[in-house]
């Protein structure tokens, strides 16, 4: 018998290139020798590869070693069948997703370059939120979330690689804040996210658009001194 259920392999990351080994137990080996084997694609998770290591039964039980190999492209299950002297079995090797353990989410945010926005500006900025507990697994690009408060900002969460412990995520914040902020001095534009079923909502301060005070002199206004046709 093979006992893909007793085997022994270590988890795998999501875009983490994956080198590994693992251990098949077997019962009532007849002592004979055997060759590699070729490579198993995975399943479920894909991306992976599976490929017998040449060995010698033992005349009773013991067990097949098999290199993993390659980089998980989703998280989940990934599934080798395995064939070997008649008996079949399928091997499970768990691919994790990226995880954290929370989001502080405490004010003030790293805005960089440093300073507020203005109303009716153009806004290009790259905003650092915390987190701890990451677990070293790479993470995708977010979609676009829109400003709450003062409108008209979009942050995008840039692609990176969770540190291995805490660590920052970085935002891209770009648009033009509404130029009609009803406040006196500043106002703030709100973006609210979450990552691992943990959320958060990080801000950047926008100034309310102002000038110096313009002072009018006396303005001369010319008019023709000949008037045509009436």
């Amino acid at each position: 018998t093979l006992n893909c259920a007793g085997a022994t392999a270590s988890a795998g990351a999501i875009g983490v290139v994956y080198t590994g080994n693992a251990t098949i137990p077997y019962t009532n080996g007849n002592g004979g020798s055997y060759p590699s084997g070729f490579p198993i694609a995975s399943t479920g998770v894909t991306g992976l590869t599976a490929t017998l290591q040449a060995g010698s039964l033992t005349n009773s039980t013991g067990s097949l070693t098999y290199t993993i190999t390659g980089t998980p492209t989703t998280s989940g299950t990934a599934s080798f069948s395995i064939s070997f002297g008649g008996q079949n079995c399928t091997l499970n090797i768990l691919v994790n997703g990226p995880s954290i353990a929370s989001i502080p989410c405490t004010a003030p945010f790293t805005v960089s370059p440093a300073g507020n926005g203005i109303a009716g500006i153009p806004y290009n900025k790259t905003v650092t939120v915390p987190y701890t507990g990451g677990n070293g697994v790479a993470y995708s690009a977010g979609l676009p979330i829109s400003s709450t408060g003062v409108t008209g900002l979009i942050a995008t969460l840039n692609a990176g690689t969770l540190a291995s412990g805490g660590g920052n995520f970085t935002f891209t914040v770009t648009g033009t804040p509404d130029p009609f902020v009803s406040v006196s001095t500043n106002a703030t534009a709100t973006f609210p996210f979450t990552f691992d079923g943990k959320s958060c909502s990080f801000t950047v301060t926008i100034n309310k658009a102002s000038i110096a005070p313009i002072t009018c002199s006396t303005a001369v206004v010319e008019y023709p001194s000949t008037v045509i046709n009436g």
